[in-house]
C-alpha cells in the first residue's frame, strides 16, 4: 500500500464513526463504556475498536469521500480513485487468506 493511501485510511479511522472500504466492508467504531469488576475489584476504562461487516454501506462510503475531499484538499473524482486503490491494495494484501 502506498504511503499516501495509508495516510488517507489513518485519517479515515480517526475521524469517522464507520469506514467503508469499497469491495471490502464497513468498520464500525465500537464504544465500550468503563466497567468495575466487582469480583477482581478492578476498573477496566472505556475503549473503542471497530467491529467489521463484510456487507456495503454507500452512506458510509459518501462519508469517507467527504473526508477525502475536506481534509486532503482533493476532488471527488481524485478521492474515489484513492478509495479504489485502497481497496484494490487490501484486496491484493488479502489475497489467500481464507
Amino acid at each position: 500500500m502506498q504511503e499516501e493511501h495509508l495516510q488517507y485510511l489513518i485519517q479515515a479511522f480517526r475521524d469517522l464513526e464507520r469506514v467503508q472500504i469499497p469491495e471490502v466492508g464497513l468498520f464500525t467504531r465500537v464504544h465500550q463504556p468503563a466497567r468495575f469488576d466487582p469480583q477482581t475489584q478492578q476498573l477496566f476504562p472505556p475503549s473503542e475498536r471497530f467491529r467489521f461487516d463484510p456487507k456495503s454501506h454507500s452512506d458510509a462510503l459518501l462519508d469517507f469521500v467527504e473526508l477525502l475531499k475536506l481534509r486532503f484538499h482533493i476532488s471527488e473524482g481524485e478521492a474515489k480513485t484513492v478509495l479504489e486503490h485502497l481497496s484494490q491494495s487490501i484486496e491484493m494484501s488479502l489475497d489467500g487468506f481464507p
